[in-house]
């Protein structure tokens, strides 16, 4: 937020016809959607759990063709 005050406040000084604040901003906003999907969605799919599964999975094929 204190960067958007920022280059708010610099745009107005200098030229508000042309409100390029915005494009930084958008850039910004992207960069933390794409951090958050990351922290919390992505690793809901293929995080640790998943990991822990398909290894406990692939454990017990083996041990089943070992005993064939």
């Amino acid at each position: 937020m204190p960067n958007f005050l920022t280059l708010d406040s610099h745009n107005y000084k200098t030229s508000w016809q042309f409100q390029w604040f915005w494009f930084p901003l958008f850039g910004w906003g992207m960069g933390l959607s794409f951090h958050a999907y990351h922290v919390f969605i992505n690793n809901g799919f293929l995080g640790k759990k998943w990991e822990k599964r398909k290894i406990e999975e692939f454990m017990r094929e083996e041990e089943q063709k070992r005993w064939q």
